[in-house]
């Protein structure tokens, strides 16, 4: 939920899935923004629903992993709803790199595709971040059975001869 300086309310709710594939991931997003209506000089704002998709395909052992992403909304409400006019693509191409320990950092450049408000001539993303690396499981302790019946010996009547 958002609070707006004009005092009114909105939000987003969004749906998100992942399929991994052979060396790659593919995500994607969908949802809707809800905000009410309001008009500006050259255009009108309302809800607006949102798709985004990408591919991830690490590289280098794992520790690199490159992307791209394409990021699209059109306007579900008002005069000007669903109008290739007011419906910005954006593409985005970058990677992050994972060190030791957890830190990761990143950058990405991208550009609108339209000319629609809101779709930028060049972005520019920097991330940095920390993701706790999980301790690697320990194998179970092996159980001594000589016999292979599945009880185990200090269990087993006949340690030696199968039941």
């Amino acid at each position: 939920m958002l609070f707006r300086s004009d005092g009114s309310v909105s939000g987003e709710l969004m749906a998100t899935a992942a399929f991994p594939g052979p060396g790659y991931r593919v995500l994607l997003n969908g949802g809707v923004r809800l905000r009410p209506q309001h008009d500006y000089v050259s255009t009108n704002q309302g809800s607006e629903l949102l798709g985004r998709a990408g591919i991830l395909v690490p590289v280098a052992r794992q520790r690199l992993t490159t992307s791209l992403e394409f990021d699209l909304s059109t306007r579900a409400s008002g005069p000007e709803a669903f109008h290739a006019t007011n419906s910005p693509i954006l593409a985005i191409v970058g990677g992050r790199y994972h060190f030791d320990g957890g830190i990761h950092a990143g950058a990405a450049v991208g550009a609108g595709l339209t000319a629609a408000p809101g779709s930028p001539a060049v972005r520019v993303v920097f991330t940095v971040g920390y993701s706790p690396v999980p301790e690697p499981r320990r194998p179970a302790p092996a159980v001594n059975d000589r016999d292979g019946d599945g009880i185990p010996d200090n269990l087993d009547k006949c340690p030696d001869k199968p039941e």
